[in-house]
């Protein structure tokens, strides 16, 4: 499992920005559940993300944040035969605008 293409976004009119990135699987891994806890200066309130790889085995995701600097995605996916894989990346939030990735529909 790996975290790929981290980045963030500061959305317009919003009074929070967001730090995001890519789960993929090698080999693919369709149904398997993903959680995400972040840890950095000022991660919003409850923003433990989890969710469902999709058919390729790959989900991206969104944290609300308050401020700049670097914040750390640890990640654990849980496969539908109850394995389960960790990793963390990390990413350094600045005051420059940037784009959050997406995993192109499957």
């Amino acid at each position: 499992m790996n975290i790929l293409t981290t980045s963030w976004t500061h959305p317009a009119g919003a009074n929070f920005s967001e730090a995001c990135a890519i789960i993929t699987t090698n080999p693919g891994q369709p149904g398997a559940a993903f959680f995400v806890s972040t840890t950095g200066p000022a991660v919003s309130p409850n923003q433990n993300v989890s969710g469902v790889l999709n058919p390729n085995g790959q989900a991206d995701f969104r944290v609300a944040i308050l401020n700049v600097g670097q914040y750390t995605f640890t990640v654990t996916v849980r496969s539908t035969a109850n394995v389960e894989r960790t990793a963390a990346a990390s990413v350094i939030v600045t005051s420059a605008n940037s784009t959050c990735p997406t995993v192109p529909a499957s």
